[in-house]
């Protein structure tokens, strides 16, 4: 298959390169699109308006200095002749579990992908926590999409993306469809100011907090060593409730300009 390879790591990434390699090894055809730098946590930020750079690194190697929704739309809008029948993102550096798909540029990619019409899959390794006994290694996750991408396209839809969290470590685990988690975290602030400055700056860090997970969720899965698979809608569905609509029966009463100001 001819493959659009993409990430928010940046195009020098681990994950990105593995993945790369176990793909070729399974006869894909990889196209690399992907950030100059680091753009993790940018959502579905795209770049209007303004020049894009665009480096060939290599033979179906790009380097774009966009974010990673911006190297799809550059890889199927942009760049003649690239033709990719699956976009496939990461694999990233961490987890996109619950709440992370709606600030992670992993997911955007995908998203991306599906909003074009092409199936998208996000790949992340969670390797939260971490420690130098236990390097992260993203071969064997690697090596399964690599192996399966053929029959995990074909079983795409064009209503979602395919968002897919690996745990450490994982060798043989199942790989379960999972719904996303209530992950939530506490964010945190440190600041400092210059001397005989007004500007103060302002950096933001954070953890995940514990909340009650469904035994179903992907963070519940993905703890018990398992690989979660949550399929997410792309296109956002109504909710019905019966108080807005008494809200917007009720008489509307346009305030007076001249009482207003």
């Amino acid at each position: 298959m001819r493959v659009l390879l993409t990430n928010d790591d940046g195009w020098n990434s681990t994950g990105l390169t593995v993945l790369r390699e176990e793909l070729q090894r399974a006869n894909h055809h990889p196209i690399v699109v992907a950030p100059d730098r680091p753009r993790s946590a940018c959502s579905h930020a795209i770049t209007p308006f303004k020049p894009l750079s665009l480096t060939k690194h290599s033979q179906d190697f790009y380097i774009s200095s966009g974010t990673p929704a911006d190297c799809v739309l550059l890889a199927l809008r942009g760049i003649a002749g690239l033709n990719p029948e699956v976009v496939l993102s990461g694999i990233n550096h961490g987890a996109n579990l619950g709440r992370d798909v709606i600030f992670s540029g992993t997911v955007a990619a995908a998203r991306q992908a599906v909003f074009m019409d092409l199936p998208g899959i996000a790949v992340s390794l969670c390797i939260e926590p971490i420690s130098p006994s236990q390097p992260a290694d993203f071969r064997p996750i690697a090596a399964l999409i690599a192996q399966r991408l053929a029959q995990l396209s074909a079983a795409w839809r064009p209503d979602h993306l395919i968002n897919i969290n690996a745990p450490l470590g994982a060798g043989g685990p199942e790989m379960l469809i999972t719904s996303l988690s209530h992950r939530k975290y506490e964010e945190r602030f440190s600041s400092f100011a210059p001397p005989d400055s007004s500007t103060s700056y302002f950096l933001m860090d954070g953890h995940p907090v514990k909340s009650p997970e469904d035994s179903n969720s992907d963070f519940h899965t993905v703890l018990q060593g398992h690989i979660s698979l949550s399929l997410l809608q792309v296109h956002y569905q109504n909710v019905e409730h019966e108080q807005y609509r008494q809200f917007c029966a009720s008489p509307v009463t346009v305030p007076n300009a001249e009482h207003t100001s």
